[in-house]
């Protein structure tokens, strides 16, 4: 090559723009102003929520919450009684639901908040949620050992408050922070070999809210026997005391709350973003809701399908893992979506869950151990469900019922990209040659901090 030449080739090396990152975009994110910036943006945005909370007190989800409670207080079994009685003299929004759907350890645990005012009740609420949350984030992001710096922790809990889900989580008072916090502690308690703890942990997450129930093929797949044993264990005892405490009356009419999440209304709506119900509504938007004997035998064939199908992809990619058990808990995140996707019902506030995937999938990029296409998915996933919240009234003013129905089905759209992004970093061989380090054996799990609380096995 002539020395012009290699002047030339030099100079268009020089002039080539830089390739836009993953890692660019982190560094840009990181910049003092930056962190300002995002932290200003999750500010204003949480104080918009805020101050929409004393219009909130009577109405979803925590209104039926209080109206069970209270039905409870007089004798009455809040899964067969008709609500809407207890809830209009109250000024609370009830109807279509009149009935709970909750578990019933979940209503054993709210009953006292009935002994109150609904507007203390409500605060008190509230201030579970917040604590749980601070919770969740300071053991999500917290850890000393995950290679996180001050300025991208910071910048990943300002993504967090800034994560839609989460304001429509704030604005119907629901409980899945709750759960979030419990399977936060179940990965930490695994990744400090506290499979008993986290067994126990696991079965209240199902007791409460039983989609959970979901992870326990998790455990099972990566033979950690004892949590799955723990797990039963817990959930016999728990069962136990909910049957002390309401009576196995009001346990064994669950079933009649447990069918109302499955009937028509809920499965139509595309905030619903359980798969089971995205398929349904795809046969429902073709051929239109009352399909004849053999079309609706066909749609929960294809339910049926789908979900063998993301068991399988997700069993398959389990096993990829460092001899099957998954040492590291890198398939962790990916069940949670799993549990979340296979729900017979999931609103979109359950996608608070997905912290785990995302901030595990955060960790592993910053070290460099993760496909760019896990994150970008993580990225799709984030930002596809921000455009759907907000887009999808717009979109029924502009083009009616068709657009809006287009703009919200990217609701489940965002979970099927969530998945994606847990599975790829799931089966991401770098992982196995990078689990071991400085930072300790667990690259996405760290142990819990010395003075973090612990339980009793």
């Amino acid at each position: 090559m002539t020395p012009e030449l290699k002047s030339t080739v030099r100079g268009e090396e020089v002039a080539a723009p830089k390739r836009f990152s993953a890692r660019s975009l982190v560094n840009t994110l990181c910049r003092p102003h930056m962190v300002v910036m995002l932290w200003i943006a999750a500010g204003f945005h949480l104080a918009i929520l805020i101050a929409d909370l004393p219009g909130r007190v009577t109405r979803f989800d925590f209104s039926v919450f209080y109206a069970s409670a209270v039905a409870m207080l007089m004798g009455l079994n809040p899964y067969l009684a008709d609500l809407s009685r207890i809830g209009d003299p109250l000024h609370l929004e009830i109807r279509p639901l009149i009935h709970t759907t909750s578990t019933p350890t979940f209503l054993l645990c709210f009953k006292p908040f009935g002994y109150l005012p609904e507007l203390t009740a409500y605060r008190i609420w509230f201030a579970i949620s917040v604590a749980t949350f601070i919770a969740a984030t300071v053991l999500l992001l917290g850890a000393r050992d995950s290679g996180l710096t001050r300025p991208l922790k910071l910048v990943l809990a300002a993504a967090m408050m800034l994560y839609a889900p989460l304001g429509d989580h704030i604005a119907d008072a629901q409980v899945q922070i709750l759960i979030l916090l419990m399977l936060v502690l179940v990965m930490r308690w695994l990744a400090n070999g506290r499979e008993v703890s986290a067994g126990l942990m696991l079965a209240l997450a199902i007791a409460l809210r039983a989609f959970p129930l979901v992870l326990a093929f998790y455990l099972m797949i990566t033979h950690r026997w004892r949590a799955l044993v723990s797990t039963a264990i817990g959930l016999t005892l728990i069962g136990i005391v909910t049957i002390a405490g309401l009576g196995w009356d009001i346990v064994r009419t669950f079933i009649v709350g447990a069918e109302l999440t499955v009937s028509h209304h809920p499965v139509a709506l595309p905030i619903n973003v359980a798969l089971g119900s995205f398929v349904t509504r795809l046969f429902w938007y073709l051929m239109g809701p009352a399909l004849p004997s053999g079309l609706d035998f066909a749609r929960k064939v294809a339910v049926a399908c789908s979900a063998i199908a993301i068991l399988g992809f997700s069993v398959r990619a389990t096993l990829r893992t460092a001899g099957g058990r998954d040492a590291n808990l890198t398939a962790y995140g990916l069940w949670v979506v799993v549990s979340v996707m296979l729900s017979p019902i999931a609103w979109i506030h359950y996608m608070v869950l997905f912290f785990i995937p995302f901030i595990q999938i955060a960790i592993a990029a910053n070290r460099g151990a993760c496909r760019p296409s896990a994150m970008w998915a993580v990225v799709a996933s984030y930002f596809l469900i921000s455009l759907s919240i907000g887009l999808r009234e717009p979109a029924r003013n502009l083009g009616g019922d068709t657009l809006y129905f287009v703009v919200a089905e990217g609701a489940f759209i965002s979970v099927l990209l969530a998945y994606v992004a847990a599975y790829l970093f799931t089966i991401d061989d770098r992982l196995l040659t990078s689990s071991v380090g400085p930072a300790g054996k667990h690259l996405l799990s760290a142990p819990l901090p010395d003075r973090a609380p612990t339980a009793t096995a």
